[in-house]
């Protein structure tokens, strides 16, 4: 569970995607995400929970967040 304290929302927007390195992330659903091609779905080194559905509008690269960083 995220902290009481904590914007998920604000800190996507603030995310910087791994692979084009834009900054601002959107939530997506389970179903956008199934959907993406492979290509465009970022295998993130580690899992964690919970996580959000994201997409970086700029490039397309879907992924779980914060798992999906640029580290």
């Amino acid at each position: 569970m995220f902290a009481e304290n904590f914007n998920p929302l604000a800190a996507l927007a603030a995310a910087r995607c791994p692979r084009c390195h834009a900054v601002g992330l959107v939530e997506i659903d389970a179903e956008v995400h199934d959907k993406a091609p492979e290509a465009d779905k970022h295998q993130a080194r580690y899992h964690i929970s919970p996580s959000l559905y994201a997409q970086c509008p700029v490039c397309g690269l879907v992924g779980e967040w914060p798992g999906v960083t640029d580290h």
